[in-house]
């Protein structure tokens, strides 16, 4: 019996490079795995890879993104995004139904985490569970949240404080934060004021 190679992790730096890759259908939990899903997927990441700054690491086998994890400067809608600084960064990241439990969210992980500029950047993440496929697992939101963390903690992340209403609307959410050992204590210090919800100088 042929063994089945494991997946290529590749790092996606503009809208160009997507094109040439197919979307898994067991993607788009995000979007409730409508039908236009694999549509929905391609779109969230395209528009990624358009912002400066923005690149995605993927997870493809024949040809077929199966997961991925996208980083992208901080928008407007968030209150860390309104420093507007491209050294604070979003994350986000699906792993494909039919291909979970492989280790591939760990492996985009050490691909993305492992590069020195990570050290002079901030990193949140902002777990919803309404992008979740908790259905699907098996397992409660609060089980789900804490196997999520402990995979972010890994990496570095801590989870946080914050009063954002879209994340302390619902109990299993939360917010994890990275902090690069080299990040200024300067943009430190705007980062935590605008993460309590304060306006910063």
């Amino acid at each position: 019996m042929q063994a089945v190679a494991a997946p290529a992790i590749v790092r996606l730096r503009d809208s160009a490079d997507l094109a040439q890759y197919e979307i898994d259908p067991g993607l788009g939990a995000f979007a409730g795995y409508s039908r236009r899903r694999a549509e929905v997927v391609r779109q969230a990441l395209g528009s990624g890879l358009r912002v400066p700054g923005g690149e995605a690491f993927v997870a493809v086998a024949g040809g077929v993104i199966v997961a991925y994890l996208l980083l992208v400067p901080a928008g407007p809608d968030q209150p860390w995004g309104r420093l507007n600084d491209p050294r604070i960064l979003e994350i986000g990241i699906e792993v494909a139904r039919g291909h979970r439990g492989r280790g591939l969210a760990q492996a985009l992980f050490r691909e993305a985490f492992s590069r020195p500029e990570v050290e002079s950047r901030i990193y949140v993440a902002t777990a919803y569970v309404w992008c979740w496929d908790v259905e699907a697992s098996g397992i409660s939101a609060h089980v789900y949240a804490d196997r999520l963390l402990r995979l972010f903690e890994r990496f570095g992340f801590r989870r946080e404080w914050t009063n954002e209403p879209n994340i302390t609307m619902e109990p299993a959410n939360f917010l994890a934060v990275r902090v690069g050992r080299e990040v200024p204590a300067a943009l430190l210090r705007r980062f935590r004021s605008a993460q309590r919800g304060e306006r910063a100088a």
